[in-house]
């Protein structure tokens, strides 16, 4: 099995998201991600309008989203893409630690 790392910064870095999706908690450690800016999106999510946070690139090294990194395995990467669904896309990002890592960035 390929570790996989997958930086979080809403949701998915939620304990009770992590034991729905994955049947486990997540063990993580922080990290920040360089060059991005964090917005809100409002998403139906259960014939709800709910606000999610959503980060975007800027390119501007002043801008960071503070998160968290988890190893996880390529199989809970599939279902956390089924999670985020259209509104985001899953993207390989350098972060500050210079971890290699997934990210859902605003598509």
């Amino acid at each position: 099995m390929i570790d996989q790392y997958l930086f979080t910064y809403g949701t998915l870095a939620k304990e009770s998201v992590q034991q729905k999706l994955f049947n486990r908690t997540l063990s993580g450690t922080p990290d920040e991600l360089v060059g991005y800016s964090s917005s809100e999106i409002k998403l139906p999510r259960n014939k709800v309008q709910s606000i999610y946070p959503v980060i975007e690139y800027t390119g501007n090294d002043k801008d960071k989203v503070e998160g968290v990194v988890f190893k996880v395995s390529l199989e809970e990467i599939l279902i956390a893409d089924n999670y985020e669904g259209v509104f985001y896309k899953r993207k390989k990002v350098t972060l500050k630690s210079g971890q290699e890592s997934w990210a859902y960035v605003k598509s």
